[in-house]
C-alpha cells in the first residue's frame, strides 16, 4: 500500500505493473486475521522489468519478513506486550530498518495512523501552537487549545481541554520535538483543521507527550509554507485558509467589539498588508496578539492558515488555527520582502481589493470570476440584470450616480452611548434612556444616521440606505449636530434634507455600495459601505 503522499506516481503512471522500487521507508500494520499490510512511505523507482514473472517472485517474501517482527520488546521470548518496561511506547512496528533499540519508542508515521489502532507512537515537530481559549457551552465552561505536529509523512492538529490544557500549555514550544501516544483519533473537522490529515487528536488523561531527546532530528521538517501574493488572493475562495507573507504598511489602533452571539467584548487590531505586487489587503488581529503587537517598525509579518474573508473584496484574520511570526529570520521570502520594502515599498501608491484592484480582475462584463464583486464603473441598469443582491452573501459594485430623493421621515435615531454599541434605545421619560441589547439604563445617547435615499444614472434607479459616515459625507453634517438641531427645530426634515437633495440632484459622487434584500420591500434595498 501507498502511503498518499505517493499517489502522484499512480496519477502520473510513473508507478506501473511490473516496475522495479527499492523501499526507502516503510511500516507494517497488523489487521484481522493476522494479516500484515506493508506501507510505503517513500521509495525509488529503479525501473521497469517486461518479465513479470521475475519481479512478482520476489515480493512474496518482502512482505513476510516483516510479518514475523511482532514482538513488542527487545527480548524474543517476551509474550505480554503490554507489560513491557518500554510503557506507552512499547507497542507498533518500526518505521525504518533502523529504528531505535530496547527502552525506545518505535514509531509510526502520521500519515499511517488512523481510528482503528490502538497502540502507536508517533515523533514529530510542533509547527503551530495556538493560545489558550476559552469556551461557553449549555452552562458548562471550559478552555482548550491545539497545536500542529509535522513528520516526514505529513501532519496533524492535536487539541487539549481543561485539564490537559494545564498539563501539556507549558511543555509544548513551537519548533521542538515529541514522542505522542495514546490520544484519541477522530475525523478531522475541516472548518477549524487547517492540516491536509484526514484525522485529528484529542488528548486525554492517559496521553503521552515526552520530549525527544535524540540528538538528530533533521529529518523531521520544520513549517512548510506555500506563499501566495497579496495580488492574488482574489482567485482564492472566501472562507479558504493561505500562507502570507508582507509588510505592514499601516497599524489600526486597538477597537473594541461586543460579539452578537456571546456579547462578550472582543479586542481587535487591523493593519494594512502589502508585498511586491503593490496590492494591500487587510488584515485583523484579535485578542492578545491585537492588545501587544506594535507596527511602528514596519515589520513583516508571516502567516500559516491566515482566513480569507470577502469583506471589502478581500481580507484576512488571523484565526485560531492559523500561526503568526513577526520578522522572522530564518524565512528568505520574509528577508528579500524588507530589503524590497525599505528601498522601494515604503514609497509606492497600493491598490485595494475594495474598487479599483478588484475591478481588474474582472471579465469583459464586469464581473469578477472570483466573488460577487462587479468590476470598474457599472450603470444601474447592468446592476440590476446582473442579479446583484440575489446572493446569501454581500455583493460589490461601484457606480456614478446622482442623489435624486432623500427620505425625510426617520432619518436619524437616538443610540446607546456604550462604545461599540449602535442599539436603538428607549426614551424612558425621566432622563434615563435604556438599551435592551446592553441590558442598563444611562442618562445620556448618541444620534445615529439611517438615511434612505434614491440614486439614478442615465439608466434607471436604486434605492440605498445610508448608515452613520456615508449619510454624513451626503449630508454634510455630522450626526451631533443634526441631532441638536432637531431637538430644537421641529422641522429639520424640511430645512435640512430638502436642500441638501437640491445640492445633490446637480452633484455626481462615487460610492460602493453593499447589496441586500429586505423582504418587506417590493424591491431591493441597497446599503452603502
Amino acid at each position: 500500500m501507498l502511503a498518499t503522499q505517493l499517489n502522484h506516481l499512480i496519477e502520473e503512471n510513473k508507478l506501473v505493473n511490473n516496475t522495479v522500487i527499492r523501499v526507502r521507508k516503510h511500516v507494517c500494520n497488523n489487521i484481522q486475521n493476522n494479516k500484515v499490510v506493508l506501507i510505503v512511505l517513500d521509495l525509488d523507482i529503479l525501473g521497469t522489468d517486461d518479465s513479470s514473472g521475475g519481479v512478482k517472485s520476489e515480493q512474496p517474501p518482502t512482505v513476510a519478513k516483516p510479518a514475523t517482527t511482532t514482538s513488542h520488546s527487545c527480548e524474543p521470548e517476551q509474550k505480554t506486550p503490554p507489560k513491557s518496561s518500554t510503557g506507552p511506547f512499547s507497542g507498533g512496528q518500526p518505521s525504518t530498518p533502523g529504528t531505535p533499540g530496547c527502552g525506545l519508542p518505535r514509531v509510526f508515521p502520521i500519515q499511517s495512523l488512523n481510528p482503528y489502532q490502538n497502540r502507536w507512537t508517533i515523533r514529530a515537530r510542533v509547527s503551530q501552537k495556538s493560545a489558550i481559549r476559552t469556551w461557553s457551552k449549555q452552562g458548562r465552561d471550559g478552555k482548550l487549545f491545539n497545536f500542529t505536529l509535522v513528520d516526514e509523512s505529513g501532519e496533524i492538529r492535536v487539541t487539549g481541554f481543561n485539564a490537559e490544557v494545564d498539563k501539556f500549555y507549558d511543555m509544548i514550544e513551537v519548533n521542538k520535538v515529541y514522542y505522542v501516544s495514546r490520544a484519541n483519533l477522530k475525523a478531522a473537522n475541516k472548518q477549524f483543521n487547517t492540516t491536509n490529515n484526514d484525522y485529528e487528536m484529542t488528548l486525554h488523561s492517559d496521553s503521552q507527550v515526552l520530549p525527544c531527546e535524540d540528538s538528530d532530528t533533521s529529518s523531521l521538517p520544520e513549517t512548510h509554507f506555500n506563499f501566495i501574493s497579496i495580488g492574488k488572493l482574489d482567485t482564492q475562495s472566501p472562507g479558504s485558509f493561505v500562507d502570507i507573507v508582507g509588510v505592514v504598511h499601516e497599524c489600526g489602533e486597538v477597537q473594541s467589539i461586543t460579539a452578537k452571539a456571546s456579547q462578550r467584548e472582543l479586542r481587535k487590531r487591523e493593519l494594512g498588508l502589502v508585498d511586491s505586487s503593490n496590492c494591500l489587503v487587510r488584515l485583523t488581529l484579535w485578542g492578545e496578539e491585537a492588545e501587544n503587537f506594535d507596527g511602528a517598525s514596519h515589520p513583516v509579518i508571516v502567516i500559516k492558515a491566515a482566513k480569507i474573508s470577502d469583506f471589502n473584496g478581500r481580507s484576512l484574520s488571523v484565526s485560531p488555527t492559523s500561526s503568526l511570526l513577526i520578522s522572522p529570520t530564518n524565512i528568505p521570502e520574509a528577508i528579500r520582502l524588507k530589503g524590497w520594502y525599505e528601498h522601494e515599498g515604503r514609497f509606492s501608491n497600493f491598490e485595494t481589493f475594495r474598487s479599483e484592484m478588484v475591478g481588474s480582475s474582472g471579465g469583459a462584463d464586469g464581473v469578477s470570476s472570483s466573488s460577487g464583486v462587479l468590476g470598474g464603473w457599472n450603470l444601474l441598469q447592468d446592476v440590476k440584470a446582473s442579479g446583484v443582491g440575489a446572493n446569501v452573501k454581500a455583493d460589490y459594485f461601484t457606480c456614478k450616480a446622482t442623489v435624486v430623493f432623500m427620505k425625510k421621515e426617520n432619518f436619524m435615531y437616538q443610540a446607546c452611548s456604550t462604545e461599540g454599541c449602535n442599539k436603538k434605545v428607549i426614551d424612558l421619560g425621566n432622563g434615563l434612556y435604556r438599551c435592551e441589547k446592553c441590558a442598563r439604563e444611562t442618562p445620556d445617547c448618541k444620534w445615529r444616521l439611517l438615511l434612505m435615499a434614491k440614486i439614478a444614472d442615465i439608466t434607471g434607479d436604486l434605492w440605498v440606505t445610508c448608515f452613520q459616515d456615508a449619510a454624513e459625507v451626503l449630508l454634510g453634517q455630522t450626526a451631533e449636530k443634526l441631532g441638536t438641531i432637531k431637538s430644537t427645530q421641529v422641522n429639520i426634515s424640511s430645512s435640512c434634507l430638502i436642500n441638501y437633495s437640491i445640492l445633490f440632484g446637480v452633484r455626481f459622487i462615487k460610492v460602493t455600495f453593499l447589496c441586500t434584500i429586505d423582504c418587506s420591500l417590493s424591491s431591493h434595498v441597497y446599503l452603502v459601505l
